[in-house]
């Protein structure tokens, strides 16, 4: 796959495996991006986790050798042969650039390079740039988790995403 597009310099971009030091920015991203984020201590539990696992990955995306800003990040785990992306974000600041294609272009690479046949998520129904991404990727709803998200009492569905053939 190359899904990069054209309208950022992407040339000095890093995906890479997410330090302590990165808990900071992702928890700023997490806040800027979701109407209800996941807390400092889901986010730190999930970075040691991953430190621990050899199935549990968390990664960013920075600047590079031009900056140190953390652009995204991401939590994924590998079950068996699968890839199940847990969360997914890009910085508002950096959207609509094609930095989300480029981000979950190298996790699905990264993933299949250590064994993914296949990669699977849930998105809110209400997120059209989500989706469309992840259908530019070859995701496909498989199914709906009605009121699987649920902020200050008001309910959301989830679509469940599917890729087959990585």
């Amino acid at each position: 796959m190359n899904f990069n597009q054209k309208n950022y310099d992407i040339s000095d971009l890093i995906v890479r495996d997410m330090k302590q030091r990165d808990i900071a920015s992702v928890l700023n991203i997490e806040r800027e991006v979701y109407p209800f984020p996941w807390s400092e201590k889901i986010l730190a539990d999930l970075f040691y986790f991953g430190l621990e696992s050899e199935v549990h990955h968390s990664t960013v995306i920075d600047g590079g050798d031009k900056s140190s800003i953390i652009h995204g990040y991401s939590f994924w785990q590998m079950i068996v042969d699968e890839c199940y992306i847990l969360n997914f974000a890009i910085s508002q600041k950096f959207q609509r650039n094609g930095l989300g294609s480029f981000f979950l272009e190298k996790i699905l690479e990264e993933a299949n390079q250590i064994g993914a046949q296949r990669a699977t998520l849930e998105v809110r129904i209400g997120n059209k740039p989500a989706i469309g991404l992840y259908e530019k990727f070859g995701f496909s709803v498989i199914a709906m988790r009605k009121d699987y998200y649920v902020d200050n009492g008001k309910k959301e569905d989830a679509l469940i995403m599917w890729l087959q053939n990585l």
